[in-house]
């Protein structure tokens, strides 16, 4: 694949506006490296889009089960092949990026001492039926990628944003608001990264450093095929394009915030699980959810 056709492609991909400008100056003057899992495809592989238009000498590491496309590669973006259901894999991932982060810092001797760090927690899938649908095995690894993989590695990279004041973005969903019949794992999985995030920020602001919970609707990307459908079950025009869900992300935690969720009908919604009793929640999504196959 030509290289330079490659990075056109990339360019054009993300729409230049002033929202955009400001992350790509915020993260260029205050960060060394960017680290996310899943920059392979959908939200994550804009994530990756995005931040590969920040200067050279920022390190861009991604973390995904299948490799991002070859024109990814350049000589400050590398990808780690991990599984993330693997601790082990994981401890290799992380260690391979210590090493590039080090050899970073030295190459770029000029940097600032206090260059922070990003790390971007993306990678998940979902699944749909009765539980324990589609299998038992399926709703453990989903379990090991959503909860145990992201808490796993913000413990690994905890102390390096605690040293220099950087951040970590962790992607959960709306579905983390109540209760998803038909979506229960997923669902649950959720609930616990959005209250793990917003606890974990706490913490984190004793340092200088933050992190978001991103909570994006039905957005277009492979979650619906993992989740067992053979075709979007919802419109084209409702939910999220990736690049939007990155972008909005990316501009909610340069802002400092701790909680973004995405788009306004979703702010609403989200909103009235605070008026509402989940039990009584409960019932109204299962109502929802089980008329999406049909």
């Amino acid at each position: 694949m030509n290289i330079g056709n490659s990075q056109k492609k990339i360019k054009s991909s993300v729409k230049e506006n002033r929202q955009t400008r400001k992350i790509l100056e915020h993260l260029s003057r205050n960060y060394n490296a960017v680290i996310l899992t899943g920059g392979s495809s959908g939200i994550g592989r804009s994530f990756l889009e995005l931040v590969y238009r920040l200067p050279k000498n920022i390190l861009i590491c991604n973390i995904s089960r299948s490799e991002s496309e070859k024109f990814f590669e350049r000589e400050n973006v590398f990808d780690f092949k991990c599984d993330l259901s693997c601790l082990s894999q994981i401890d290799c991932a992380f260690d391979g990026i210590l090493e590039k982060i080090k050899k970073n810092a030295e190459k770029n001797a000029d940097f600032p001492k206090n260059r922070k760090i990003l790390l971007i927690n993306n990678s998940g899938f979902g699944g749909y039926g009765l539980f324990p649908e589609p299998n038992l095995e399926h709703n453990a690894n989903m379990i090991d990628v959503n909860v145990r993989a992201l808490t796993y590695l913000s413990g690994k990279f905890i102390g390096l944003i605690r040293e220099n004041g950087g951040g970590i973005i962790n992607v959960a969903s709306t579905a983390a608001w109540q209760p998803c019949p038909y979506l229960s794992v997923y669902g649950a999985t959720k609930s616990y990264v959005m209250n793990f995030s917003l606890a974990l920020d706490y913490e984190l602001r004793k340092f200088g450093a933050t992190c978001l919970c991103l909570c994006p609707g039905p957005t277009t990307s492979n979650f619906f095929r993992r989740a067992g459908f053979d075709k979007r079950p919802l419109k084209s025009n409702f939910g999220h394009e990736p690049e939007q869900v990155a972008e909005a992300a990316l501009y909610a935690f340069c802002a400092g915030k701790n909680l973004k969720v995405v788009g306004l009908l979703n702010s609403v919604l989200t909103f009235i699980n605070y008026l509402i009793p989940r039990s009584v929640m409960a019932k109204i999504a299962g109502a929802i959810l089980a008329k999406v196959r049909q």
